[in-house]
């Protein structure tokens, strides 16, 4: 079910804007409590014949929403958070020291840093970013013919590292 819904771990799109406008909006536990309990959240079921059952039944899993309290919402709110944290990218602890050659004493700053590398992947491998990557490089022309640069994609050397590489390798068969 992860990889199949865009708005997990919420059941689909009205599921996640309304988790999403309480905690964006930081309302308070007793209002969302208070809004559940109110039964604002409820969808009604007025089906007269069994195909229309049927197809509420059908829709039911993204148009219901799957939480019914403040602490149902946190719970989702922490599994979203596990999920698309870069928690399996391990903080590195580092060291600078300063001031040996000037009159200061020595000073050591401790920071801290994930790699560089396993972070970029974590994010690569993000499905909502999907939609704003590209891959492969692009020649992109205006009505006259003239060549359009505009992102890194559209340039001559993306070209030449990946269409000029992949040419080569054709030739060398």
């Amino acid at each position: 079910m992860k990889n199949q819904n865009i708005f997990y771990p919420f059941a689909g799109p009205k599921d996640f804007i309304l988790g999403r406008y309480f905690v964006k909006n930081h309302i308070a536990q007793t209002a969302v409590n208070e809004y559940f309990n109110s039964g604002l959240a409820k969808t009604p079921v007025v089906a007269s014949s069994s195909k229309l059952r049927e197809s509420l039944r059908d829709t039911a899993s993204s148009d219901n929403i799957t939480f019914k309290s403040w602490h149902d919402l946190n719970k989702k709110m922490t599994e979203l958070a596990e999920e698309t944290s870069t928690a399996n990218v391990e903080w590195q602890r580092g060291t600078v020291r300063y001031g040996a050659l000037s009159r200061n004493k020595d000073k050591a700053v401790e920071y801290f840093y994930r790699d560089v590398q396993e972070s970029v992947q974590f994010l690569l491998e993000q499905p909502c970013f999907e939609p704003h990557l590209t891959y492969k490089p692009v020649r992109d022309f205006d009505d006259t013919g003239a060549r359009c640069y505009g992102e890194l994609n559209t340039g001559d050397w993306w070209w030449r590292q990946q269409v000029g590489k992949e040419a080569h390798s054709h030739r060398q068969l």
